[in-house]
């Protein structure tokens, strides 16, 4: 389960060159007022590319840079390498290389340590199944939090990736680094050799030789830095992403699809990976947006934002002496446009949230394929490029160059303009082309209720504002909804059920209409802060009348549009954490 501040968006690149250039990227964010929680450091932080260590020269002062972000309300996330500088000469006292020898926690080949390339030259690997690696990992990262304050950790080249061939030295000439069979590995020429740009297959971790827990090493270095975080942000839930994965891997980390391209293919491309990662277990997944090398081209940036804002992990990153990409570097009008994106994600944060709730406690899907909803219309089987947030919210992007509309494809049911509130569709499967209006195409599904709020720059600051409701009736008249709501930070507070879960239930008929919730969990006594202040009903008769727990709504703060058959209530301050039946009365 991320902490919520994870939900937010992530900005990042390779290629910070000094610390400036990272607070210009944050000033000229903040300045244009986008939505951002949280900022990574790349390797480009480090003295000499080496674990646990930042140069003081480059990013003097980095510390207290940490520091006024998180005054800001926003996070940082560093990356950490599994590749431990291993070159004495190049500083005569480095803790890293010193603690792990004294711990013997670095994978061996042949009796000693094996001994690959990475950034920052030679270096050892640590043996993520060894059982004094989590102590000496959790000291390591104590003792470097002490000067930098990070509150996540982002594991890279954690296949593992080596630079040399295995080793130094080569790899014995046996048939588990030579195996009788051609292995296709990228970049070679299928010639057997299984080591290529890793380790060796008979180097020994503690679980066994390489060959036999490759797959694994990064699944163990999620655990083990999972639960790092967890002993040194003691009570907060620990935000780790990697790049590698295993099946299981998401009961631990956020994931990227990789070092993906700048072109309209991949960004294409990224909507079925993500919707296949959340079948392998890993929900909170996501692409870098705008493409990871070459340069990405403003349209072709402005379609992946809109996109990315709908990312379950939603981050923006590209490589080392690429353009910048990120939103405010751009002009005017495409900070405005991305701007929409982003704050529309983050309104429907709450929803989001409870979808990654019932990913937790259930194993549902987040981001899931039209055909999981209707698997009986076999036109879902072959759509490819829109997608659905849980059961109830359709994303049709737009993902073709040069085009100012989508062809969208709506299953049986009412569908609802998220923006407006009016019917989109009704009736049988239909395909309905949709123009660009400044914002990506969402539409709801009818009977279900979304939980929002209204949105502000970081995610810290739209908590303090007003909860929502958007009610989207289906052929009967009723609708249903969950709202999933804790502190957002706390370790574990399902399994302490240290929350509050309210069932949402609106039904309908020619005299009344209900909305009313029932709280099945409510051990959360700081969620009297948290307040339904707007409501917005579709497909709405207007009403005589309206009451809340029995007292008469003002008109004044009732809006309808006859033409859409929309009924927005506004500050109607109705605290979630208590139990209320909202009734309309009809003329």
């Amino acid at each position: 389960m991320p902490p919520y501040w994870a939900l937010g968006f992530h900005l990042s690149r390779r290629g910070y060159g000094t610390i400036e250039e990272v607070k210009a990227v944050t000033q000229r964010t903040e300045k244009a007022k986008i939505p951002y929680d949280v900022q990574y450091l790349d390797i480009d932080y480090m003295n000499n590319y080496k674990d646990f260590t930042f140069d003081e020269k480059r990013y003097a002062n980095l510390p207290t840079f940490v520091d006024d972000l998180h005054a800001k309300g926003r996070k940082v996330v560093i990356v950490l390498d599994p590749a431990i500088a291993s070159n004495k000469t190049l500083e005569s006292n480095y803790p890293a290389l010193d603690v792990g020898i004294n711990r013997d926690v670095f994978i061996k080949v042949n009796g000693t340590y094996l001994e690959g390339t990475s950034w920052p030259g030679k270096a050892y690997f640590p043996d993520f199944s060894h059982p004094e690696v989590r102590p000496y990992w959790t000291q390591m990262c104590t003792e470097f939090r002490k000067s930098v304050r990070f509150d996540g950790l982002w594991i890279d080249m954690n296949e593992p990736s080596n630079f040399a061939d295995g080793s130094l030295t080569g790899c014995s000439k046996n048939t588990l680094n030579y195996p009788p069979y051609g292995a296709g590995v990228l970049g070679s020429k299928l010639d057997g050799k299984l080591f290529e740009k890793t380790l060796c297959m008979d180097s020994v971790h503690h679980a066994g030789k390489h060959y036999d827990v490759h797959n694994l090493h990064s699944y163990y270095q999620a655990n083990v830095t999972y639960r790092t975080l967890a002993i040194i942000i003691p009570g907060n839930r620990p935000m780790v992403l990697s790049r590698s994965t295993f099946p299981g891997s998401g009961r631990f980390v956020s994931h990227t699809l990789g070092e993906n391209l700048s072109t309209w293919e991949q960004l294409r491309a990224s909507i079925p990976g993500i919707l296949k990662f959340n079948l392998f277990g890993i929900p909170f997944v996501g692409a870098d947006i705008c493409g990871f090398a070459l340069n990405v081209t403003e349209e072709l940036c402005l379609r992946w934002m809109q996109l990315g804002a709908f990312y379950p992990f939603s981050r923006n990153h590209n490589s080392l002496n690429s353009k910048d990409q990120d939103p405010a570097s751009f002009g005017k009008t495409f900070i405005n446009l991305v701007s929409k994106a982003l704050y529309t994600r983050y309104e429907l944060l709450p929803y989001l949230y409870t979808l990654f709730h019932l990913a937790h406690t259930e194993g549902s899907t987040v981001a899931r394929p039209l055909l999981h909803e209707f698997p009986n219309d076999k036109v879902t089987w072959d759509i490819s490029y829109q997608f659905l947030w849980g059961p109830a919210l359709l994303v049709s992007p737009i993902v073709q160059q040069a085009a100012s509309s989508v062809d969208a494809y709506f299953p049986a049911g009412i569908w609802y303009d998220f923006y407006k509130g009016e019917i989109a569709k009704d009736g049988g499967g239909l395909t309905m082309t949709l123009m660009d209006e400044g914002y990506i195409n969402l539409h709801v599904r009818g009977g279900h209720i979304l939980p929002l709020q209204k949105p502000n720059v970081t995610t810290s600051l739209s908590r303090q504002q007003a909860m929502g409701l958007f009610i989207a009736p289906d052929e009967l008249g009723t609708a249903k909804g969950l709202l999933f709501w804790d502190d957002g930070i706390s370790y574990e507070t399902q399994e302490h059920k240290t929350y509050l879960l309210v069932d949402l239930t609106f039904k309908k008929n020619k005299d009344k209409a209900i909305l009313y919730s029932n709280i099945t969990i409510g051990n959360f006594p700081e969620a009297h802060y948290a307040f339904l202040g707007y409501l917005t009903f579709c497909n709405q008769v207007e009403p005589s009348k309206v009451l809340i727990n029995g007292k008469t709504v003002p008109s004044k703060k009732l809006s309808y549009d006859a033409e859409t058959m929309v009924l927005q209530m506004e500050d109607i301050h109705v605290k979630i954490a208590e139990e209320f039946e909202l009734s309309m009365i009809f003329k």
